[in-house]
């Protein structure tokens, strides 16, 4: 854990790196996208909103992870009254890619990668035919509902989008720029002048 001394009225007092993150209105995003990663993002979101309705900044480092996870941040993300800005540092695959698209304002390090697919099923190995029917059909449903909230973040038609996520494809931060996942780059001079 990063800690900081920062000053206050009372004097100076050591304050964890994530906290003082937190206090800027940034949320780290990083590791596997899991229930427990959305019910942080969450908690996060509603407390700042609590605090006031400025923009927060949600910086995600990700792989990406459980769909219904994501699609859970990305319904904290629509609902927050403050604008959530997404920023990407380093990479933002699959589930995280997504959520990256729908920030308010989406800006990547210049050598960050994006990269999309099509939604993939756990545990297919062990299941019987019945489960497959299910994990297809429930997979189907994540691949309309995927390929909708990218098409509707890029300004692109369902068409354009699932020639892109029926297979693997990897987005450079310019080719992001270019097709409408994100708006520029960014830097950390940038994010630190936006706290003067």
């Amino acid at each position: 854990m990063i800690t900081m001394i920062v000053k206050t009225m009372n004097g100076e007092r050591e304050l964890d790196g994530d906290a003082r993150l937190f206090t800027k209105r940034k949320i780290y995003m990083s590791g596997e996208i899991d229930s427990e990663m959305a019910d942080d993002i969450g908690r996060r979101i509603l407390l700042l909103n609590m605090m006031n309705d400025r923009p927060i900044d949600l910086i995600i480092n990700s792989s990406g992870g459980n769909i219904a996870s994501g699609l859970r941040i990305l319904d904290d993300m629509a609902g927050s009254p403050a604008e959530i800005h997404t920023i990407c540092p380093q990479k933002a695959y699959s589930m995280a890619a997504i959520i990256f698209s729908a920030g308010k304002k989406r800006y990547m390090y210049p050598h960050a990668k994006l990269l999309l697919h099509e939604p993939q099923a756990d545990n297919i190995m062990s299941a019987d035919l019945s489960s497959l029917k299910n994990m297809s059909a429930e997979m189907t449903g994540y691949k309309n509902d995927t390929d909708r909230i990218l098409a509707e973040n890029t300004g692109k038609s369902i068409e354009e989008i699932r020639n892109v996520t029926d297979t693997v494809t990897v987005f450079t931060a310019q080719e992001a720029i270019d097709f409408g996942l994100c708006d520029g780059f960014i830097s950390v001079r940038d994010m630190l002048r936006g706290e003067e």
